[in-house]
């Protein structure tokens, strides 16, 4: 099944570049191979949610804010969250990027007066995600998403300089642990341990789920029997197909990529039957 697909594309691909080769000049060589990967950029950024196909829901990410443990920056820093919710802040944000209002905190109007210590000023260092739309990413130069406003947010309002740090889930314990962030911002809370990192509430929860391309006609896990798929690394994900009866009664094995975009190129190369991500992360791929 998935072998056919991938046959198919790769003629697909063989024609592209004869009809290329017989360019008469390197410009419109440039032109066709310009337009080609924009035509595949469209098609990977959501233009076409038919593409992809959800198979299943298999778990549930938690999302909130990591510090070091028994850091008493987590204390001013979770107070701004919580009158962010109370706000309605975080719901607008929520809308503004995620198409829905998902967040699960009511908060506090009353949180940041109501610590025992108020804020000094100071620089807080904010882990956010590499390159997750519509978490955070690099757009026109700066860093964009929602993780990157909440982190704006939460300075406005304790009078702290953000500094943004783009780093990966996996490396949340030795970014923390090294002191390159204060915090980690918009990542599952089980990430890491509870017990050698505080953690900060949960603000909003998403669906961890099977993706596949519907290409590759497959309608239910049990149709995985005997396939390989990919997963973001990234531990809630990776624990919910541990923990899923039909993952480990069919699948044949899971591969984890560094990033989302890393697991979908998998996706669309054939390399897997399906990926496993939640769905904010496949916000950019795919209309949910």
């Amino acid at each position: 099944m998935i072998s056919a697909a991938r046959e198919r594309c790769s003629r697909t691909a063989l024609m592209d570049i004869y009809g290329g080769a017989e360019l008469k000049t390197a410009k419109r060589v440039l032109a066709l191979l310009l337009a080609l990967t924009l035509a595949l950029f469209l098609c990977a950024c959501g233009e076409d949610p038919s593409v992809y196909t959800i198979i299943d829901t298999v778990g549930e990410k938690r999302y909130g804010t990591i510090f070091r443990l028994d850091d008493r920056v987590a204390e001013p820093v979770n107070a701004a969250i919580s009158v962010l919710a109370a706000s309605g802040e975080l719901s607008v944000l929520s809308t503004q990027w995620l198409g829905q209002d998902i967040i699960c905190l009511s908060g506090s109007a009353d949180a940041i007066t109501a610590l025992e210590e108020p804020p000094q000023p100071r620089t807080l260092i904010v882990g956010v995600e590499e390159d997750v739309i519509p978490l955070a990413y690099m757009r026109d130069g700066e860093y964009a998403g929602m993780s990157v406003d909440i982190a704006k947010a939460i300075g406005r309002l304790l009078g702290w300089e953000i500094r943004l740090q783009p780093i990966g889930s996996h490396d949340i314990a030795a970014q923390l642990s090294s002191g390159n962030i204060d915090c980690a911002l918009g990542f599952g809370l089980g990430s890491v341990s509870s017990d050698a990192y505080t953690l900060g509430e949960c603000y909003m929860t998403s669906e961890i789920v099977l993706m596949t391309k519907t290409e590759y006609d497959v309608h239910r896990i049990k149709d995985l029997k005997g396939e390989k798929i990919g997963s973001v690394k990234d531990a809630a994900v990776i624990s919910a197909l541990e923990n899923n009866d039909k993952v480990v009664k069919y699948v044949d094995s899971v591969t984890a990529y560094l990033s989302p975009t890393r697991c979908m190129n998998a996706l669309n190369n054939g390399w897997c039957a399906a990926v496993a991500m939640d769905r904010i992360m496949i916000k950019a791929y795919i209309s949910t």
